[in-house]
């Protein structure tokens, strides 16, 4: 396409040739420059046209058993895939690193759908398995108020047999500070603490430390009682102080015996 302007003796030949006031025809029509939207109302039978007559072929093709547009595109795109999963294998010159990314690119779309079908697959056994539980919940429930009076009846050999277990489990029986306490409402793993545990026996550490302090204490109590019992009488006191007495004088003399040494050496 010229970008720049003819000369004007070129265009003045041009119209002369072209002439003037002339009626329209289908070819400059059909070549003149307009819009697109306005080309697409202009030619909106032409291609209404043509779509049915696409539209009726592919349906056409459906009878016979070609499917439609869609279905032949993925068909032949899952033909393309199968044949290219098919013929996976490393090209001449091709490095392994590259063999490997292909070898990935073409797998992807497989292991997405594996997973999404297994992700499916999980959810719904979860669903149903909830509502297992709910029915099995729930029946239970109508059976134990059925089975109140009964239940009452058999505690007593039930708990009859539970002591003779213990008592002829022997080492197996479970130590005073571990014994497990029965309880009415069963233990689940959701389920919400009321109160803190209480603890009916001290535990072994507890016990330990305890010892521990009333030995400390013990031991205390006697160093007190060795202080009361030797007690200083005033006799003694004083003494001490008469002997405290004459080791200050002998230190003093001794001092003032080397300072007079030294004072006469000097």
């Amino acid at each position: 396409m010229p970008h720049k302007r003819a000369k004007r003796s070129i265009r003045e030949k041009e119209r002369a040739e072209r002439k003037s006031d002339l009626a329209p025809t289908n070819l400059t029509s059909s070549n003149e420059d307009i819009p697109k939207s306005m080309a697409r109302i202009i030619n909106a039978e032409a291609i209404q046209s043509a779509y049915r007559a696409k539209k009726r072929a592919a349906e056409e093709g459906g009878e016979d058993g070609d499917g439609n547009g869609k279905k032949r595109k993925k068909r032949r795109k899952e033909e393309e895939s199968a044949a290219a999963r098919n013929s996976l294998k490393i090209k001449p010159g091709e490095s392994l690193k590259h063999f490997k990314r292909r070898v990935e690119d073409d797998m992807r779309p497989m292991i997405r759908t594996a997973m999404k079908d297994t992700t499916s697959i999980s959810k719904q056994k979860f669903k149903e398995s909830v509502k297992d539980s709910k029915d099995s919940d729930k029946k239970g429930k109508g059976k134990s108020s059925g089975n109140d009076e009964d239940e009452e009846d058999d505690e007593g050999q039930s708990t009859s047999s539970k002591s003779k277990k213990k008592n002829a489990g022997g080492r197996r029986s479970a130590s005073p500070e571990f014994a497990q306490n029965s309880s009415s409402a069963p233990k689940r793993l959701n389920d919400i603490a009321q109160a803190p545990p209480q603890f009916n026996s001290t535990p072994r550490l507890q016990r330990l430390v305890q010892k521990a302090k009333e030995k400390k204490s013990k031991e205390v109590d006697d160093d007190e009682n060795d202080d009361a019992d030797g007690i200083v009488s005033a006799q003694q006191k004083r003494m001490m102080e008469l002997e405290r007495e004459k080791a200050i004088n002998r230190y003093r003399s001794l001092k003032e015996a080397k300072l007079k040494d030294r004072q006469t050496s000097g």
